[in-house]
């Protein structure tokens, strides 16, 4: 067998690679030299190597997570099918679809691995949490001695993006946008707070969060900011359940009354930049979306992801307002490869989501999920380049070995 050959750290050593990828060099290349259609991605090249050395190398169990492993089967089987035949016959690039199946594959390897608390063991963890404290603390140092908007990485170039005025408070550090850099922050808090007993110590775990935390008000990304707070809230509530009668009914007048203060001051934050009627034209914006998808339904054909645009309002002055994306991952991914792949896609998505909270019923996991899934539904905030890094994320947060490390609170 290759397992004599092959060493078991070697497929450890290849999923930190992924995370040290994804957080420090998320490399790209795309032909057409467009950060939303991607052809080779560093990270998944790793995540392939992982992949074959798990494979080779380690025990498998399929009966483990059988129910979720054939039904993702046979989505991903059907997503390749029909984004194969759209792409045949009207898109021409398989750059999304090659790339989307690594990504959800090493998920389901992950799922197969009879020992998971050996392939990740406590070092590995850390590791991990080492990684997302340190990209953020030279995020910081580069946002506040430079002044730039963001530093990605595609074909043969670094770019850096000038504080244009219009979006000077816009930060999005490695990352095409800022919503995309603000979700892998909030997955980042969650993977700190589910793996809080790793940190040596109460004060190492509040600095490690003090960073994340600021780094995800440089993005200055809203949604993802109200968003992150679910997490707090529902590993409060968990603390919650444990406690004595009495406690609960003064800590339940205390959440009513603190939680009107700090939607208040939301409100009075949010209110001042943005049309919160409008959720800032988000729904105008999937309006005029959802008349596309429906008026095409192979995908908007021709249509340039980041170069053309597509009008949702008119102004008083009769002058039209344009977006070039649907601002929700869900949306776009009808909206560029067809009704039927965006609507596997979604599909993928919310099996894990129902999967997760079956295994994982506690209210943390459930702040956590929503936590990360309002900011898909809100914003772009998902390319194929971050795919593989959520999804592994979503796997250590509610998959591995989750009897012992969603940690009672």
């Amino acid at each position: 067998m290759l397992s004599k050959y092959i060493p078991k750290r070697y497929a450890t050593a290849m999923l930190k690679h992924v995370v040290a990828v994804s957080l420090f060099f998320p490399y790209v290349y795309s032909k057409s030299a467009n950060f939303f259609y991607a052809d080779f991605i560093l990270a998944n090249f790793f995540a392939i190597l992982a992949m074959i050395f798990i494979l080779t190398s380690w025990k498998l169990d399929f009966k483990k997570n059988g129910i979720l492993l054939a039904g993702m089967g046979i989505l991903l089987i059907a997503y390749n099918v029909c984004a194969t035949y759209m792409n045949y016959n009207y898109h021409h690039w398989y750059g999304e679809q090659i790339n989307t199946t690594i990504s959800f594959l090493l998920f389901m390897v992950l799922l197969m691995v009879k020992e998971p608390h050996a392939l990740i063991d406590t070092a590995t963890i850390r590791s991990i949490i080492h990684m997302m404290v340190i990209t953020n603390v030279i995020s910081i140092a580069y946002r506040l001695f430079t002044g730039y908007n963001s530093l990605f990485f595609m074909n043969d170039y670094a770019k850096t993006v000038t504080n244009f005025e219009e979006t000077a408070d816009q930060y999005s550090w490695l990352y095409l946008h800022k919503s995309q850099y603000a979700l892998i922050l909030v997955v980042c808090i969650a993977f700190c707070v589910v793996y809080r007993k790793i940190f040596r110590n109460i004060v190492t775990y509040l600095m490690a969060l003090g960073v994340l935390l600021y780094s995800l008000y440089l993005s200055d990304t809203y949604t993802s900011m109200a968003a992150v707070a679910l997490i707090f809230v529902g590993q409060f509530l968990d603390c919650l359940l444990k406690a004595n009668w009495w406690k609960k009914l003064v800590a339940l007048f205390l959440i009513i009354i603190l939680g009107l203060i700090f939607c208040n001051i939301l409100y009075e934050i949010f209110s001042k930049n943005r049309n919160l009627l409008t959720l800032n034209d988000r729904t105008l914006i999937w309006k005029a979306s959802c008349e596309n998808i429906i008026n095409n339904p192979y995908g908007m054909i021709n249509f340039e992801m980041g170069i053309d645009s597509f009008n949702y309002n008119i102004l008083p002055n009769g002058w039209f307002q344009g977006t070039y994306n649907c601002h929700n991952v869900f949306l776009n991914h009808m909206f560029r490869f067809s009704i039927l792949v965006g609507c596997i896609f979604l599909l993928l998505y919310l099996f894990i989501f129902i999967f997760s909270l079956i295994q994982n019923t506690r209210f943390l996991c459930i702040g956590i999920y929503f936590s990360i899934t309002i900011p898909l539904c809100m914003d772009y905030s998902m390319l194929c380049s971050e795919l593989t890094l959520i999804l592994l994320m979503l796997y250590f947060l509610f998959f591995h070995n989750n009897q012992h490390n969603i940690i009672s609170t």
